[in-house]
């Protein structure tokens, strides 16, 4: 799922999630984040159609506080219908800096 010691304020970590199926029918890919201060969508992108996996990479803001963030891709498809992948449970510890 992510790259191991997933840190506060870490940017360019490249989050990948399964959605089951191929993605030649999907309009748009995202990933429900659970986060500590709340629920989020980052927009994702297809990283191999045929397998059905998506993959984001962090931008500023994303891990903002240190704790466990459950993550699960969404695909919606041309024709609206939306289905779900696996959760994921990731851990964002807290740096010493």
């Amino acid at each position: 799922m992510a790259e191991s010691g997933v840190f506060v304020g870490d940017i360019g970590v490249t989050l990948k999630a399964k959605t089951h199926r191929p993605l030649h029918d999907a309009d748009c890919v995202k990933l429900c984040v659970e986060k500590p201060t709340g629920s989020v969508v980052w927009e994702a992108e297809i990283d191999d159609i045929n397998s059905g996996v998506i993959r984001y990479t962090t931008v500023e803001g994303d891990f903002d506080k240190a704790g466990f963030y459950k993550i699960q891709a969404l695909v919606i498809l041309k024709n609206g219908a939306q289905f779900y992948g696996s959760t994921h449970t990731i851990q964002v510890h807290s740096s010493f800096g």
